[in-house]
């Protein structure tokens, strides 16, 4: 005689996550950031999901997304000024990204190249990666000679 089943029928699959959209290069929008950080000697080009932006190191601090620009900041700050006109908190797949927001082009182009919010959104990305460096270096020390070779002596 079969065991009766005790636990639970297996949950049915989550629903698929949806897929960020990501908006076609607006060309304009791209000019307005190649003039805003370009000049920079800290940041390099590059792109995020496949979106032009400037990094410091291997962390973007700023991005083309369609006719705006995605721009890293403290959350708080992000708070902010999402409540001021041309401001928006960046949300990809239904989801908020924590410490983004989207400057409308307009908005953008307002601010000028030596806005303060470029040297805050630099600074936040710079605090950002030693962070994650520290965290790296903590997690290797901790995991050292944990491995195999350190169990056959």
């Amino acid at each position: 005689m079969p065991a009766k089943r005790t636990s639970n029928p297996p949950a049915s699959k989550p629903p698929a996550e949806k897929k960020v959209q990501i908006p076609p290069l607006d060309r304009a929008t791209w000019a307005l950031l190649e003039e805003a950080l370009g000049e920079r000697a800290e940041l390099r080009p590059g792109k995020m999901f496949g979106c032009p932006g400037f990094f410091w190191g291997t962390k973007a601090v700023a991005v083309t997304f369609g006719d705006c620009v995605s721009i890293t900041l403290p959350p708080e700050r992000v708070a902010e000024l999402v409540k001021e006109p041309g401001y928006a908190p960046f949300v990809a797949a239904g989801r908020p990204m924590s410490g983004w927001m989207l400057i409308d082009t307009e908005r953008f182009a307002a601010l000028g190249s030596d806005a303060p919010v470029f040297d805050e959104a630099i600074a936040y990305v710079k605090v950002k990666a030693a962070k994650a460096a520290k965290a790296k270096a903590a997690k290797a020390k901790t995991t050292k000679g944990t491995g195999s070779r350190a169990n056959k002596a």
